[in-house]
């Protein structure tokens, strides 16, 4: 779907080792106040449901209870860490309420 809109689509494997860094990453930002929470009622849950864990490369965002749902935190730590990436090679200013805006129009979100 995104892709045949243009938008360049990146795998991203869940491993502890890629997980890692962007669990750091979200913490840094929100500590730094670099994002900020619209209030979404779903980016709350699975904020709330999500705890850290320790692994072999370090600590990492996964869930409470096998029954929980963490998605949204997990694609916000993936996103951060993609477009912080993006970042440092072009400068450009994302404004992810309009992001999701245009994606819950398109019928992508609920």
């Amino acid at each position: 779907m995104l892709g045949d809109e243009g938008l360049t689509l990146v795998e991203f494997p869940q491993s502890n080792s890629r997980m890692h860094p962007c669990s750091v990453r979200l913490f840094e930002a929100i500590r730094d106040r670099r994002v900020a929470h619209n209030g979404d009622p779903v980016l709350a849950a699975h904020v709330n449901a999500g705890v850290t864990t320790e692994t072999d490369r370090g600590w990492r965002l996964t869930k409470r209870k096998a029954t929980d749902k963490v998605d949204a935190l997990i694609a916000l730590a993936i996103a951060l860490e993609r477009a912080e990436s993006y970042r440092r090679r072009v400068p450009q200013i994302i404004n992810m309420n309009e992001v999701v805006r245009d994606m819950r129009a398109r019928g992508e979100l609920p």
